[in-house]
């Protein structure tokens, strides 16, 4: 692995755990390198934490398009798949989204719109359960505004204080999954 995978990696790791709270220090140490060569590859710790966020979401694409176009899966798997993918495919502590309001406004608005709008394969899968009678008739509007109100409510009225990002998107995913399961 290159030394830039393993700082985005450790970042990654302290991120998790910290949040925007950990320093370059950490992960110099962490990795036993100096702090200088982080430098090299990143101008500040902030463009670290675009850099980490931005790898999540490519990570989390590509994973998604593996499920879209896997032939050994059938519509409801691939549903069901796509759906959980947020806590069992990515390592990416999402509770910590909200901290990035302040230090990167943008990547935060950038992040936001990502996991709310980030649905069309789901939605295209669910048009094509229906169309199979795989899955229940349910109208696509009424999910959309389900799931854009569940990050709405999970970053901004401070859901993440009582349960886990990863705890949250499970319960979310089993009750769509379960609600159209047929």
């Amino acid at each position: 692995m290159d030394i830039k995978k393993e700082i985005i990696n450790e970042a990654t790791l302290l991120f998790n755990i910290k949040g925007i709270a950990f320093n370059m220090d950490e992960i110099a140490t962490n990795l036993k390198i100096s702090k200088k060569t982080i430098y090299k590859y990143f101008n500040s710790k902030n463009e670290l934490i675009v850099e980490l966020v931005e790898a999540y979401f490519n990570n989390l694409n590509k994973a998604e398009d593996e499920i879209f176009n896997s032939t050994n899966l059938n519509t409801f798997e691939k549903i069901e798949r796509i759906f959980c993918i947020n806590n069992s495919h990515l390592p990416l502590n999402l509770s910590y989204i909200e901290d990035l309001k302040d230090i990167c406004p943008n990547l935060y608005n950038k992040a936001s719109i990502k996991l709310k709008d980030n649905w069309d394969k789901t939605f295209s899968l669910l048009n094509k359960g229906m169309e199979e009678g795989s899955i229940k008739r349910v109208n696509i509007e009424v999910i959309k505004a389900m799931v854009n109100g569940f990050f709405e409510h999970m970053f901004k009225e401070g859901l993440l204080d009582t349960i886990s990002y990863h705890e949250a998107i499970t319960e979310l995913s089993n009750i769509i999954i379960n609600g159209i399961r047929k």
